[in-house]
């Protein structure tokens, strides 16, 4: 059995912000990122074929204490809720760092009896940041969002262990939405990257906005390749280098951009 520290990195995803002027018309703005990803793919070789046909709606919401006590442990508590859903959505607590052994050594088995689905990841922001990304993600139980750190660690024993001002943060401490911040997301996909013959990448950009029909806020254009094992060849990460600097002189590209959970908290 693997230790944590070996997790293989599942996914490579490389991130960039975007003007969200580029979508005042949806529409539009998405044609125009398909036709330059396709100019700069061909310098390299790469190929874009597929639609952004595909269209998820969901609310976001962000959790922690009022002086951001997880945040500052390098952990991020998010609810996600599909918009017009019967369910009560999902939680996914995320340890993030610069460091891939601090990320993949975080603690973040849920409570017993709750399944939960882990992931380990790379993600790459301009204009070459590699962060590594452990996460676990537990359907929604029925008793709403946690209103302490107590009712947190219930899902998330770790949340009940974090150090703060030089002892523990106490279970009696508020948890609250960060910033009263609640976006509506959308997560435009379904084009198709393709680096070499044998690696494809996911390509997705994604929208926030107040309501589902208000003026888009923050955007963010990524593109991802998997591979369980962590067997991603020198050719592919080669291209997928070269053609994430392309991207970044693109005119519709903010390569100094704040990310979204940065976004969200900076209110």
């Amino acid at each position: 059995m693997k230790s944590k520290s070996t997790l293989p990195v599942i996914s490579r995803e490389y991130k960039v912000m975007l003007d969200p002027r580029l979508f005042d018309n949806a529409r539009e703005g998405l044609e125009e990122v398909k036709a330059d990803l396709k100019r700069q793919a061909k310098r390299f070789d790469a190929k874009v074929s597929g639609r952004f046909d595909k269209f998820d709606q969901r609310t976001i919401r962000f959790l922690d204490t009022p002086d951001f006590s997880f945040r500052n442990n390098q952990l991020i508590l998010r609810h996600r809720r599909p918009k017009g859903s019967s369910s009560d959505g999902e939680f996914t607590l995320k340890c993030r760092s610069e460091d891939r052994y601090l990320a993949a050594a975080a603690d973040l088995r849920p409570a017993k009896k709750l399944n939960g689905k882990f992931k380990f990841e790379e993600d790459i922001a301009a204009p070459f940041r590699s962060r590594f990304s452990h996460s676990v993600t537990i359907a929604s139980p029925t008793d709403g969002l946690p209103e302490t750190v107590a009712k947190a660690s219930r899902l998330f024993p770790l949340l009940g262990k974090l150090p703060r001002d030089g002892g523990r943060c106490e279970g009696k401490t508020p948890v609250l939405g960060v910033n009263d911040f609640v976006p509506h997301e959308q997560v435009r996909k379904g084009l198709k990257l393709t680096l070499t013959p044998d690696v494809d990448c996911s390509v997705a950009v994604i929208l926030w906005s107040h309501t589902s029909k208000g003026r888009i806020l923050c955007a963010e254009f990524s593109f991802r390749y998997r591979d369980k094992k962590e067997q991603y060849p020198a050719a592919a990460a080669q291209t997928a280098y070269d053609l994430f600097a392309a991207i970044q002189k693109l005119d519709w590209c903010h390569p100094n951009g704040v990310s979204k959970t940065q976004f969200a908290y900076q209110g």
